[in-house]
């Protein structure tokens, strides 16, 4: 079923709201998801979304940013660059300037770069945010949770991409705040670690943020221009653990991909079995 006949058979639910704002940026994106009645990924048509709040959307040249919001009362634009040829990047930078328009109601214009598209750890609370929002929206937990049961690997996170036409990075960011496995996603740029994002059941300290990437990783190897696209298996645990505790021996599991864009890797770790 289309977003349309959803606006159509819940008319009645999509009357104006307080202009009050939601600050917490999952339920925000899940009130609306909930609002239209959105059952099935199909569903979730981001740009007829952000037109029933009354954001409309376009591609434009932008110099200087990925995309920007600009508000005129209680509607906007969202601009999207057409130099962007990714659909999952594209869906998510709507999903990202809608946030803004539904959580910063006194911000009048956002101008969004690619690095606050990929601001996962709280630097620009604004940013975080619509991110948060973006990730909800596209990936509302009640679709995506019971699809995160299968094993970790990027071979699913691609599987989950492809089903809800998201980023791979998104993804894997909704995928470890919903899988029962102890999970961690480290985002690494230029061979150092950039960002990193764990569930509660991943215990195991990480190594810090601006650390070089080891050499017994695959994210090594990516950087080496040793992995094409993605490569998986058993590495030693100290290889991205700085705990030095374990058996020498030790090992977890890690899936990466290389991203030649921006010269980073993403790397899923997991733990199969007790370190």
């Amino acid at each position: 079923m289309s977003l349309k006949h959803s606006l159509q058979r819940h008319q009645k639910m999509t009357k104006p709201e307080s202009k009050q704002p939601l600050m917490d940026p999952i339920k925000a994106a899940r009130s609306i998801i909930e609002q239209l009645d959105i059952r099935s990924p199909s569903e979730i048509e981001v740009e007829a979304i952000a037109a029933n709040r009354k954001a409309y959307v376009r591609e434009d040249v932008i110099f200087g940013a990925e995309a920007k919001l600009s508000r005129v009362g209680n509607k906007a634009f969202i601009t999207v660059s057409s130099t962007t040829t990714s659909l999952g990047r594209k869906r998510f930078s709507i999903g990202h300037e809608l946030g803004h328009f539904e959580l910063h109601k006194n911000s009048p214009v956002a101008y969004c770069t690619a690095a606050d598209l990929d601001d996962w750890h709280s630097q620009k609370r604004k940013e975080t945010e619509a991110n948060q929002f973006s990730a909800e929206l596209l990936m509302p937990e009640p679709l995506f949770r019971p699809r995160c049961l299968a094993t970790p690997g990027l071979a699913l996170l691609k599987s989950l991409s492809d089903d809800f036409k998201t980023s791979m990075t998104a993804t894997a960011i909704q995928y470890i705040r919903f899988t029962l496995e102890p999970c961690a996603l480290v985002f690494c740029c230029d061979g150092k670690i950039r960002w990193i994002k764990k569930n509660r059941d991943f215990t195991y300290y990480l190594k810090g943020l601006g650390e070089p990437v080891d050499g017994y990783s695959y994210a090594y190897d990516a950087f080496a221009g040793r992995l094409t696209s993605c490569d998986e298996g058993s590495v030693p645990a100290s290889a991205w653990l700085k705990n030095r505790k374990f058996d020498s021996d030790a090992e977890i599991k890690e899936s990466t991909q290389f991203i030649p864009s921006c010269n980073a890797t993403l790397s899923l770790l997991w733990v199969n079995e007790e370190i």
